[in-house]
């Protein structure tokens, strides 16, 4: 099967970062909401539902997916600064889109204890 993607703009940016120059060809992506960005992202979605409608069976393969990830995650503690005091860890419930970031005064990662606290939800923004 040949697909035909969407053609990607490319650009002459090219940025500097601390003296070494990088070619920025697509910094026009960099902008979720802009109307060339969402036509873009739009006809590569498109790509791929109908690739996947194709596929009869795919309600049972979301479903087992799901089934197979809905788990709590956890990431690794990491100390804030020596003056706080604090930890920090991640913590998925299980389908969640991104981790939340957490701070606790205790270094068990546990959304349940005392003095712990969701900081940053990126799924609720």
């Amino acid at each position: 099967m040949k697909f035909e993607y969407p053609n990607a703009r490319e650009t002459e940016t090219v940025e500097d970062f601390h003296g070494q120059k990088v070619d920025n060809k697509y910094d026009w992506m960099e902008d979720p909401d802009a109307e060339e960005t969402k036509c873009f992202n739009e006809a590569q979605n498109k790509i791929t539902r109908d690739f996947l409608d194709q596929f009869g069976k795919r309600d049972q393969l979301k479903a087992k997916f799901e089934t197979i990830n809905d788990y709590e995650k956890y990431g690794i503690p990491f100390r804030g600064s020596s003056e706080d005091g604090y930890w920090y860890f991640y913590h998925n419930s299980g389908l969640q889109n991104q981790y939340v970031l957490y701070q606790t005064n205790v270094d068990k990662p546990d959304i349940n204890a005392d003095g712990c606290k969701a900081i940053l939800d990126p799924n609720s923004m």
